[in-house]
């Protein structure tokens, strides 16, 4: 489902046979060491793949993203959640002034400042 993880179940302190494993290139976590994934998030997303779900891009709200199709390709906007979904607000700065649509999740990107 997500290309380039294995999700296990290991104890911390014997983490050697995973990341001797083939293809394994480290352990996902901060300084501290390897992090856990809450077992409610793993639930929650196997019961969505047992639904038919397929993997999707990660839009954080108040991430800076760019319209991919349709009428306002290229555009590049906010991403702003609220109760009806995910709105795209365009913001002309200078005057402190927006304007704002509903979008839908799989017209826009992340935009990626390397």
């Amino acid at each position: 489902m997500f290309s380039g993880y294995v999700f296990c179940q290991f104890d911390v302190q014997n983490k050697l046979p995973i990341v001797s494993s083939p293809g394994v290139e480290y352990i996902v976590g901060f300084a501290h060491g390897p992090t856990p994934v809450p077992e409610a998030e793993i639930v929650s997303i196997r019961r969505v793949i047992d639904a038919g779900a397929s993997a999707t891009r990660y839009l954080a709200r108040g991430q800076r993203v760019r319209v991919m199709r349709g009428p306002l390709q290229g555009i590049e906007g906010i991403l702003v959640r609220d109760a009806t979904g995910d709105r795209l607000v365009v913001s002309i700065e200078l005057v402190n002034q927006s304007a704002s649509l509903r979008i839908d999740h799989d017209e826009i990107c992340p935009v990626r400042h390397d």
